[in-house]
Parts: structure tokens; sequence; C-alpha cells
């Protein structure tokens, strides 16, 4: 049975409403359930929730992470999640609580999907924007990155909405300057400064002079309206600048700009290096299914430049080409986004895979124009490299398909896929796993059809075959795997025994504890503080402090054989949780030892 979705398809809102759903899809399934993840995503909610526990505003001012100053970021995601949690009655509450931090990011995500089909469909058409506004809300990446509560999401909504803006002032600029337009641009760009630094002003600034450039139009630099702008952006910014300096002086928000700007563009900060390339490399999995064409999408619009006729030098033949009647115009400002940005992520020192996000409406974009197209431009007999690199993407999907099944199968052959102990269950004969392997099979056949779709020119369906694999894998892992495997949860699993321990003790909280050997910052957060992460020679003193105290450590650390070995320390023996530190790369065991108390 084929579903008919034309006549949702024909209004705007059905376009809209497909789009916010199968976003919704990847993004929400799990956001509740997934405890909190280490280590970006403890930061941020307990710093978070330190401002909402703080005496009066100034707590709102400068972020704090236990007793340490939190200047990787601005404040403005803070705030935001403050506003989350304090809207949605979760300040009392604790770590299940986890969703009302991440709910800023999923909806974040959805209005990014949501701006990337607008600005499709006034560039290219309905069809075209509904299926770029699918392609980057259902890709593995800002799925994943959507279920942790952090900057990122919230900053790519805001700054796709501002592209929004530089292109209708782009297209409107024979109309004069509308000023509402201007003053939502800045904005917004002010909003990005205060969610993620420099990111969001530099994707306009590179846009704005590239698309001059490419013009000769330098009149659109001053008609962008550049020194209101500024106004705009300082007094927005400003404010919480002085007082900020207020509280911890102007050399400390010089520093902290110094250390996450430059020297994080110089070297790779806290192991995080890569070399040029790497999110290249990582586009064709992360951006799946969008990727099926998205290097023949770029590789066409340059094409068709080089045939332009002109006796001009080739980057002006490529400029005027780009710039000529026809529809080239969206193509010129998708590429001006996407091409600077990309550059200058791939040549910053520090890498990780969400670092590209902003660049990825443009690439949805471009990608959805060749999926619609059907890259007419390209010859009717396909050449070697077109083949593998359909059939590498069709491999790509069935692994993303098979990710959910072949995490628990991995799981359980290194004996991490059961905790009989707190009653975490999910075996190989589980209905859950039945369900997974089934949608990884399914998924393969899906592939293998979209495949040999992609070799006929059929691109549309090899595109729906890969957004429906998509969302199944993605709310398999997310909905169904991802909260119910123990292994990677190794903080709520031994806070649990604590509680145990304490309720046995008659206690109706966490006594004071300590943690050594596993200090992961997901212990704050879900123990509400209630552990102070030690060094081992620290932890003889703690001990003499707190004679009812209890303390997690990794086995080796306290069993009379490490350096913390302490014999006022009585293990524990049924809170044994063994578990895969993602953070660190590898498997450990954590125990809870009691502190005996002197006699």
């Amino acid at each position: 049975m084929r579903f008919d979705l034309t006549p949702l398809l024909r209004r705007p809102l059905g376009q809209a409403f497909l789009v916010a759903l199968l976003t919704a899809l990847c993004v929400l399934p799990g956001i509740a359930s997934i405890p909190t993840i280490d280590r970006d995503e403890a930061r941020f909610v307990q710093a978070t929730r330190q401002m909402l526990d703080s005496a009066d505003w100034h707590g709102y001012i400068v972020p704090r992470f236990g007793d340490q100053l939190r200047l990787q970021k601005p404040p403005a995601i803070y705030w935001v999640q403050s506003a989350s949690v304090a809207a949605l009655g979760g300040m009392d509450r604790g770590p299940e609580a986890i969703w009302m931090y991440r709910l800023p990011g999923a909806i974040a995500a959805i209005a990014t999907a949501l701006a990337t089909w607008w600005l499709g469909r006034s560039m290219f058409g309905a069809l075209t924007g509904t299926l770029a506004g699918i392609l980057i809300g259902i890709c593995p990446l800002v799925a994943f990155d959507a279920h942790q509560a952090r900057a990122d999401q919230v900053m790519v909504a805001v700054t796709t909405w501002m592209m929004v803006l530089v292109w209708r002032l782009w297209t409107t600029r024979d109309a004069g300057t509308p000023w509402v337009t201007v003053a939502g641009l800045y904005g917004l760009c002010a909003v990005g400064i205060l969610l993620k630094g420099p990111i969001t002003p530099f994707v306009l600034g590179s846009t704005v002079l590239c698309m001059a450039a490419a013009t000769r139009r330098w009149s659109w630099i001053a008609r962008s309206q550049p020194w209101t702008g500024a106004v705009i952006v300082l007094a927005i910014v400003v404010p919480w600048v002085i007082l900020a300096a207020r509280e911890i002086g102007g050399n400390t928000i010089a520093g902290a700009i110094r250390r996450e700007v430059f020297e994080r563009a110089g070297s790779g900060m806290e192991g995080h290096w890569a070399p040029p390339g790497y999110h290249l490399v990582l586009l064709p999995v992360l951006f799946f299914p969008g990727s099926l064409l998205t290097g023949l999408a770029i590789q066409w619009a340059w094409s068709r430049a080089r045939r332009a006729r002109s006796t001009h030098s080739l980057p002006a033949r490529i400029w005027s080409s780009l710039t000529s009647r026809g529809g080239r115009q969206p193509e010129l400002f998708l590429l001006c986004w996407l091409v600077p940005t990309w550059i200058a992520f791939e040549l910053v020192a520090t890498k990780l895979p969400h670092y590209v996000l902003p660049c990825y409406p443009a690439l949805a974009l471009l990608s959805a124009r060749a999926v619609v197209g059907g890259m007419s431009s390209l010859p009717h007999a396909l050449e070697p490299v077109h083949r593998f690199g359909y059939g590498l993407w069709a491999v790509i999907g069935c692994l993303i398909g098979w990710m959910p099944a072949g995490l628990m199968v991995a799981l359980h052959y290194a004996g991490l896929l059961n905790d009989q102990n707190l009653g975490w269950s999910l075996g190989l004969g589980s209905s859950a796993f039945v369900l997974v392997v089934a949608s990884g099979g399914y998924g393969t056949v899906l592939m293998w059809r979209a495949r040999h779709s992609a070799l006929r020119g059929d691109f549309g369906s090899a595109i729906r075959s890969g957004i429906a694999l998509t969302v199944m894998s993605l709310v398999c892992t997310m909905g169904i795997v991802l909260p119910r495997v123990p292994a990677p949860w190794i903080t709520t699993r031994i806070l649990e025994h604590a509680q145990r321990e304490a309720s046995d003790r008659g206690l109706n909280a966490l006594p004071a504890m300590a943690a050594v050997g596993y200090v992961e910052d997901s212990l704050l957060f879900e123990s509400g503080r209630r552990v102070e992460r030690l060094g081992v020679d620290e932890l003889s003193a703690w001990i003499d402090q707190h004679p009812d105290g209890l303390v997690i450590a990794t086995t080796g650390l306290v069993d009379g054989h490490g350096p913390a070995s302490a014999p006022r320390l009585q293990p524990i023996e049924s809170s044994l949780t063994r578990g895969f530190n993602y953070s660190k790369g590898r498997v450990v065991e954590v125990m809870l030892y009691a502190v005996v108390p002197l006699r």
C-alpha cells in the first residue's frame, strides 16, 4: 500500500507539517530516557542547574560549573535552558528532568528544518524546499546533537533563520532597504554571538563579502547596513559584557576569548585535533541520506559555469555563469554560504563533528536541488565513479540501518548488555532485539532498491528509501536501544546503588560522597552536587571529615593494591558496576565503598 502525499504537499502548511513531523521523529525519542551524556552535556546542564539555584540575578551573569567559571560558551544557552526548566516545573527535580534541558535543542532542530524548507521554497520551489528541510532534519548529525543539551542546535537555528533574512535582503535589493529585515538579521546575529561566539557573524560576514565579490556589486555591502548592524549587535551584546566584567573582571573575559577563539583555532584543544579534510570524510555518514548527490550537486554548479560562453578568465566566467538569469543566483548564495565557512572549519585545528552544522542547511538545499532536478546536466552514461559512489552510499545506509542491532550484539559479546542487579535487561532474545533486527533487514532491502534506483537516475525513489531507513534506525537507536543498554550509563547505575545504600541506612537523600578514579562530569548533575571529585592523595583527608560517607572509585584504586588504598573503606560488593566509559574509550569497573567509622 502506498500513501499519496500529493494533497498534503500542495499547501505550505502541509509541507511544513511533514518536515516538522519527520524531524520530530528523529530528535524527540529518547530525550527523556537517555541519561545525561558526558562530557559537554553534563557541563551545560550542571551550569544551568546552578543558575537556577542561584540566590539572585547575579548568578545568571556568568555560568559556573561546580566551583569553576564556565566561560567556554557565552551565557545565552544557559538562559534558554533555565527558562525551559522553570516553565516546565523542573526547578525542584533531579536528573529525571533532563528532557527539560534538552527540549530547546530539539525544538531548535525542528526550527532549523523549517527555516531550510522556507528558504528552499523561496529559492527553488515547494518540492525542493520540503526535501531540503527533511534532509537536514533527519540526518544523523542533527539527530545525535539534538539529543544533547548544548548550544549548537539553538545556534544553528538562529543562524539559519538569519540567512533567510540575508536572502530576503538580497532578493529585494532593488526595492529599497527593508528596515525590519535589517533589524531582525542583526538581532539574530547578536543572539548567535551570545550563544556561541563568532560563528554566526562569521557566516554572515563571509557570505555577504563573497556575494559582493562574486557579483561585483560592492554596493550590496553598504545596502546590508553594516554600521546599523554593528549598533544593533553592540546594543544587545555589550550590556552582558559589562555586567560580566563587573562580576569577574575584564581580563578574565579577554583571556577566555583568546583561549576559546584563537588558541582553539591554532591548536587542538582537549585532544580534539584533526587534519584538514576531517569534516569532508565524515560527511557521507553524518549527512545521510542527503549525501547521495551532495558532491555531484556542488560539482554541477561549477560545471555549469565552466560551460559558459565567455572570453573572460575562468573565475570571471564562473561568476558570470552563476549570477546570470535562469535561477543561478540561489546557487551562488548557497555556495557563498557553504564554501568559506566549510574551509574555515577544516583549517581550524580543533575539530569535532558538529562544528560544521551551520553549513548543513546550505548542503541540504544544494542536495535537494540536485535530487529534484535529476542532475540533468550529467552525462546519461554512468561513469565508474558514479557507480562506486552510489554503492558506497548504499553500504553506509545498510550500516546505519544495522546500527542499533550491531550495538546490542557488540555489547552482548563484551558482557555489557545486562545489569541484573539493577534490572537493566536487554538480551538478544528480547522483543526489542527482534524489532531492531527486523528494522535492519528491511533497511537492507530498501538500500538494495535505492542503489538500483540511483543507477537508473531515479534519485527521488532512492532518497525516499534513504529517508525511511534513517528514520527507522534513529527511532530504534534513540528510542529503544540507548535508553535501555546499561554499558554507557555508569554514572546513573552507580548512583542507583548509592540510593539503595542510602535507603538501607534510613536516609531520605544521598549521604556525602566522593569520587576517585571515575570522576566524570555527569556525577555532579545526577547527584545534585552531592559528589566531590577528588584526587587519590585527597581521599584520606576527606574520609576523616566524612565518617558516614560513601566513595565511588574504580576498583583498582582502593582494593589494597593502588595508591589510594585506605583500610577505612569497606567495599559494597553488590554495587560493582562494569561499563564502557565512552569519554575515555575503555571498559571500566566502578564500585561503592562505605567509610568505616573509627572505634
